[in-house]
């Protein structure tokens, strides 16, 4: 019976979109393909090169370390570096086996690099939890977060966040299928479900505050911890709106494809999943060109380095 629920977890992780192929005879098929294809060799670049600007301005600006928001955004900035640097060129390897009819090429390495793809995907969701805890913590317990939160304590929950994303799917993916399934969904169920929850209590205790200082309740040195805490606040909810808006079309597709398997064709599948995915990946250069828009030291910064014309602050 183990071996038959073994075998049946096996199936789940079979990149069956490949398995019909595509229809290269199609102009819409190839044509959509080779736009995801040419899409990502525009945005991977550009990815990563922001995303270091963004790690190398939190690293050189002391203005921005002093808000320890800041430290997280840095390394969640690496996640989507990697991102722009491993995961995006590996898709469009992917893609273009696919489009010169190599589909069981395709299917091998989609086979083989799917634990890293999933791994920085879900570092990318850990760091996400981070930024929401830390930012819980700056409203709600403003004192405490003064005393307990450090830039060293961040870089190490970073760090915890990447070895549990390693271990999950380096470890116990290759050898224990049901396991991975059964503890990378229990994962992403608890980061969602304590993604909102920080998001609902904070939003609830910036209503509070707005209502104090409205009522004068408050001193100016409260008014001001507030005002740093809300811009790191919206920032984070930014963020995770982004984020939410890349990855529900694959949440979608996912649960679609699994219930009306047999009435949609392979070729479908296959293109509905590359843009699917396509918009994950996008993720990683949507963030940094928020942290620039929402963070005027970094967009500062990042003018900087690309002009060539960087002074320490």
């Amino acid at each position: 019976m183990n071996s038959n629920m073994e075998r049946q977890a096996a199936k789940s992780f079979v990149c069956s979109p490949f398995e019909k192929g595509i229809e290269r005879d199609s102009f819409s098929s190839v044509a959509g393909l080779i736009l995801l294809i040419v899409v990502n060799i525009l945005t991977s670049p550009i990815a990563v090169v922001l995303n270091v600007f963004v790690m190398a301005a939190v690293k050189t600006k002391r203005r921005l370390r002093q808000q320890k928001s800041n430290t997280l955004v840095a390394t969640l900035a690496f996640t989507d570096f990697l991102t722009g640097l491993i995961i995006q060129p590996i898709f469009i390897v992917v893609s273009i086996t696919a489009l010169l009819g190599k589909d069981s090429w395709s299917c091998s390495l989609q086979s083989f690099t799917r634990p890293a793809v999933s791994c920085v995907l879900s570092a990318s969701l850990y760091h996400v939890v981070l930024l929401s805890g830390e930012r819980l913590m700056a409203v709600k317990y403003p004192f405490k977060h003064t005393n307990l939160i450090t830039s060293s304590r961040l870089l190490t929950a970073s760090f915890m966040a990447w070895l549990s994303s390693v271990v999950i799917h380096f470890c116990i993916f290759p050898f224990y299928r049901i396991a991975f399934l059964a503890v990378s969904s229990s994962l992403i169920t608890l980061s969602i479900t304590f993604i909102i929850f920080c998001h609902v209590t904070v939003f609830r205790e910036v209503r509070r505050h707005q209502r104090q200082i409205a009522a004068h309740q408050v001193t100016q040195e409260a008014r001001e911890q507030f005002a740093r805490a809300k811009k790191a606040f919206n920032l984070t909810f930014t963020i995770l709106c982004v984020l939410l808006l890349c990855y529900i079309p694959i949440f979608f597709y996912r649960i679609l494809s699994s219930k009306y398997a047999s009435q949609i064709s392979g070729e479908t599948k296959f293109l509905v999943s590359q843009s699917t995915f396509s918009m994950v990946l996008l993720n990683s250069l949507i963030n940094p060109v928020i942290y620039a828009v929402r963070i005027r030291q970094i967009r500062v910064a990042c003018m900087e380095y690309a002009c060539r014309t960087v002074t320490p602050q």
